[in-house]
């Protein structure tokens, strides 16, 4: 799994777990509590910046109330649409590094805006 397709799990499962917070009437407040974390914890879970271990995910479905499988994202994790687009990106990048000297630093500003732009 590459890091684009492991940074998209992770903002599925992410959206998966507040969804189901919101049906269960549950702040973000009350879930840190009821598992030992802090609100910015389910904050970052549930955006996709923080990855939950397995046994986190466990604990949240119990407390949750609904099965484990349920929180998990059930499509796969690159979505179809962004092969073509990150394919678009190696092209762009060969060619600026092709035509131009760009610094390294350059050049990871000019991957992570492609690759931020890729799930837009």
């Amino acid at each position: 799994m590459t890091e684009v397709e492991k940074e998209n799990f992770h903002r599925l499962l992410g959206d998966n777990i507040r969804r189901e917070r919101e049906q269960a009437n549950l702040k973000q407040d009350t879930l840190a509590a009821r598992i030992g974390l802090s609100r910015a914890s389910i904050i970052n879970i549930e955006k996709g910046r923080q990855a939950p271990p397995v046994y986190l995910i466990w604990e949240i479905s119990k407390v949750l109330a609904v099965p484990i499988q349920k929180l998990f994202p059930t499509q796969e994790p690159d979505l179809c649409q962004t092969k073509p687009l990150l394919a678009l990106d190696d092209k762009v990048m060969k060619s600026l590094e092709k035509h131009f000297e760009p610094s390294e630093t350059s050049m990871e500003n000019v991957k992570n805006f492609l690759l931020s732009a890729t799930f837009r």
